[in-house]
């Protein structure tokens, strides 16, 4: 019979797959950004920095 497995290796290959969908889950959480993480800057920033956030902020502007 072509294409026939037993029932052990398709519960072998089942479980790769299971394991690889959570292996892939876990990594998506994991790079995902966060937020909370990003509110904690600090306040005072570089005045340079200061000035180059502005001029993006105003120059480069778009209406959707």
């Amino acid at each position: 019979m072509a294409g026939h497995i037993d029932r052990r290796s398709f519960i072998d290959r089942a479980g790769r797959f299971a394991v690889g969908g959570l292996t892939a889950g876990a990594i998506f959480e994991t790079m995902r950004p966060d937020p909370a993480w990003a509110r904690q800057v600090a306040t005072e920033t570089h005045q340079a920095s200061a000035r180059v956030l502005d001029q993006l902020r105003t120059r480069f502007t778009f209406q959707i």
